[in-house]
């Protein structure tokens, strides 16, 4: 029987699958794990990068004897896959990548100019916590960081910001197996152009865009479309 390793998204666990696990349980092995730092898998005791998650997940794979997967990741998770099948191309025999992070956004001015000037705004912050023992940085980051970084805590949000910095274009070009690329019209987080870009750096890969979802609606209102596209791609290989 054909393994299939899920991979979930950053602040989720291995229940982001639910929805569309039933689907595939009866004719393949599926293996739904917590990545370090979620669920109830204990955090890394350092600040890990993205391709040391990757490593983790291939030693859990020859920890369970898969010698090769079709790995499904959604958004973190999907970035921790590609890295996977670069840096451990053996055991990965096609990658599903569902709303998949990993390439930087494409940015308005207006976006770049307001970006630029709360990174100043935050240095500033900084500096007078530091002349003056204030606590301006803290509140800086509870007001302007994102959802993500005010939830991670102590390593994770080290981990997280190495996260978010890290393009890996130049690794999603090497990537060989065929890859199927899953995204949402009205995503944010990763919108439809990393997908794009994706598909343009991966030559083997099929791009499918779904109106009306979102990062998080797509494993769940969309659910039934993914199951079947997943579905129809999986019996191709």
């Amino acid at each position: 029987m054909q393994d299939i390793v899920f991979l979930h998204g950053w602040g989720q666990d291995k229940r982001a699958f639910e929805p569309i696990l039933e689907v595939f349980q009866h004719d393949y092995k599926c293996h739904v794990i917590d990545l370090p730092g979620f669920g109830e898998t204990p955090e890394p005791d350092s600040a890990w990068v993205p391709g040391q998650y990757a490593d983790y997940v291939a030693s859990y794979c020859e920890k369970e004897n898969i010698d090769q997967a079709i790995f499904i990741g959604h958004s973190f998770g999907g970035k921790v896959s590609a890295l996977l099948a670069v840096r451990h191309p053996k055991i990965v025999k096609a990658l599903v990548l569902i709303a998949a992070s990993g390439l930087k956004k494409k940015r308005s001015l207006k976006f770049r100019l307001k970006a630029f000037s709360l990174k100043i705004l935050g240095k500033l912050a900084g500096l007078c916590d530091k002349l003056f023992g204030t606590s301006y940085k803290q509140a800086y980051r509870e007001k302007f960081g994102s959802r993500d970084y005010r939830n991670a805590k102590g390593v994770m949000r080290d981990i997280l910001v190495k996260t978010v910095n890290e393009d890996i274009s130049n690794i999603a070009a090497q990537i060989k197996q065929k890859t199927l690329l899953l995204y949402a019209e009205n995503d944010n987080e990763t919108p439809p152009s990393v997908g794009k870009k994706y598909n343009e750096l991966i030559q083997n890969s099929e791009l499918i865009c779904y109106q009306h979802q979102d990062h998080y609606t797509i494993l769940n209102e969309g659910r039934f479309q993914v199951q079947r596209k997943i579905s129809n791609f999986l019996k191709d290989i």
